[in-house]
């Protein structure tokens, strides 16, 4: 039946039109939660996501993550799926291309733009946008482990692009440490939220009317000490009214935390530049991302892995997207 369902999902959206408004685009971002290839790669620890690994991580079953990858974005479009896409958990461009080039996701001609990091388990940060909608201009990754040697995490992923004649878009694609390793770990994302404000900063000062948004799994919520950094008058986080009201995209010990955020350059919103912001930040789900949580009441979404048992399922977080309007 979940085949079945697959398969008439992806006739219905090859089926779609691709005559998306031109002045309006949507950028989303995922955690995908361990996209990994069956591949062993000696360069980083990622033997358990092997045909011969603790979660027996077939080829198989690299293909079912990648379709139910693509399912989700296939599920966001209206009547496209988002323009802009930033990705974290993502091991090395062969599941990238896979997941643009593999599926119908190809339609849009999606390109991408990723950049192997340091991070122990080669998981990284990622961006695929629609070619035919934005032009990249330039990219770079912000390596945090310039600063402390000792901190092998995520890349920073700045890209600028041309959206329109005139307009440039500059978006940063973010991963923090976890929260394992508790005060230590708080010390990190500090570390790295500073150099996020930095890059930013060295923006600003150029131009304080920049269309800029920030993105990722912040892994800490709006109104900690490490997203205080990037709180100031020309910065917003969409996020952190959603978060008020105890919404979230992923869901821990029964509650539901927002830590996929997005964070914009207040001329995004009060009209500075010839792009806004159209809402707000949505946490965006579907029925089937999401199962029954049979130990604390409610829904929680649906994950690849219960443990080391393989449920099958898509992502222990939800997408989030903001829409924004060409206004000239």
């Amino acid at each position: 039946m979940a085949r079945r369902c697959i398969i008439l999902l992806m006739v219905i959206f090859c089926c779609a039109t691709s005559n998306a408004q031109k002045d309006s685009i949507r950028i989303a971002f995922y955690n995908c939660e361990n996209y990994f290839d069956s591949f062993r790669d000696s360069s980083i620890n990622d033997a358990e996501y092997t045909p011969d690994g603790a979660r027996r991580w077939t080829y198989s079953r690299f293909l079912a993550k990648r379709n139910s990858i693509f399912k989700v974005f296939a599920s966001m479009s209206n009547p496209n799926p988002p323009e802009v896409i930033g990705l974290c958990e993502v091991e090395n461009r062969f599941v990238l291309n896979q997941l643009c080039y593999e599926t119908p996701l190809s339609k849009f001609e999606y390109a991408v733009v990723h950049q192997n990091s340091s991070d122990v388990r080669g998981i990284d940060v990622a961006l695929i946008y629609q070619k035919n909608r934005l032009r990249l201009l330039n990219y770079r990754c912000f390596n945090p482990n310039v600063l402390d040697t000792s901190l092998r995490t995520r890349s920073i992923l700045y890209s600028q692009f041309k959206w329109g004649e005139f307009d440039t878009l500059h978006v940063f694609v973010n991963h923090f440490p976890s929260k394992l390793g508790g005060e230590r770990s708080n010390r990190s994302r500090m570390l790295v939220a500073r150099l996020l404000k930095s890059k930013v900063d060295s923006i600003l000062s150029k131009n304080q009317s920049a269309s800029i948004v920030i993105t990722g799994d912040f892994n800490d919520l709006p109104q900690s000490d490490a997203l205080n950094v990037l709180n100031d008058s020309l910065l917003v986080n969409l996020a952190a009214p959603l978060a008020k009201e105890g919404r979230g995209s992923i869901k821990f010990d029964g509650t539901w935390e927002l830590i996929d955020q997005f964070i914009v350059s207040r001329g995004l919103i009060n009209g500075d530049t010839p792009v806004m912001i159209k809402g707000c930040q949505t946490i965006y789900s579907a029925p089937f991302m999401l199962e029954d949580d049979l130990d604390n009441g409610g829904q929680k979404p649906r994950r690849t892995f219960k443990g080391y048992r393989y449920n099958g399922g898509y992502s222990d977080h939800l997408p989030v997207f903001i829409e924004l309007l060409r206004t000239l």
